[in-house]
């Protein structure tokens, strides 16, 4: 009997960034993997920012997310930005900035693990300066963490001034946003 690979959500405009829904892309990286893991993947932690957040020029800041809506390790600082890792094995962060419209300059968007002294920096996104005022920068990081690892969402942008980024209180177009889903040991 053949093996049927699962099947991912398909997004639509609207859809909420659920569990169930992040659950399937987690479902499919285990298939590919060659096989399900002793524990099944879980969001540990969905976390975004509500009111206004604004980014200095020509320096990386950390991003401060203070709309916990998932947080099932109480590792995440809202005061600092920075989550502590408490479940170590292999890790999916994925953190998306969205920036308010300036014609001048970048955007950048960063998953950052490890503190200043040897950081890791997850892929991150570049974004050109737009007017359009929902203009995204994406980041990811898959790598394995041990306990008391940390990350943080962070950002760059050298528009020759502060920046705002465009928050939203919905799932379903968040603004400025982090995930973690803890995949394995």
């Amino acid at each position: 009997m053949a093996t049927v690979p699962p099947v991912a959500h398909t997004w639509s405009a609207g859809d909420d960034a659920t569990s169930t829904n992040l659950q399937t892309l987690t479902d499919v990286i285990n298939f590919l993997r060659g096989g399900t893991p002793t524990a099944r993947p879980t969001l540990r932690a969905l976390l975004t920012s509500a009111g206004t957040t604004t980014l200095a020029n020509g320096s990386t800041a950390v991003i401060p997310l203070n709309a916990v809506l998932e947080d099932s390790d109480g590792a995440y600082n809202p005061a600092t930005g920075v989550y502590t890792v408490k479940t170590p094995g292999l890790w999916l962060v994925t953190g998306q900035l969205a920036f308010a419209g300036n014609t001048t300059g970048v955007r950048q968007a960063f998953i950052i693990a490890g503190g200043t002294a040897s950081p890791i920096v997850g892929l991150a996104t570049e974004l050109a300066a737009s007017v359009d005022a929902n203009g995204r920068c994406n980041a990811t990081l898959l790598t394995r963490f041990a306990a008391n690892d940390t990350f943080n969402l962070s950002g760059f942008q050298n528009s020759g001034g502060v920046l705002g980024l465009n928050t939203a209180p919905s799932l379903s177009q968040p603004g400025v946003a982090l995930q973690a889903v803890w995949m394995s040991a």
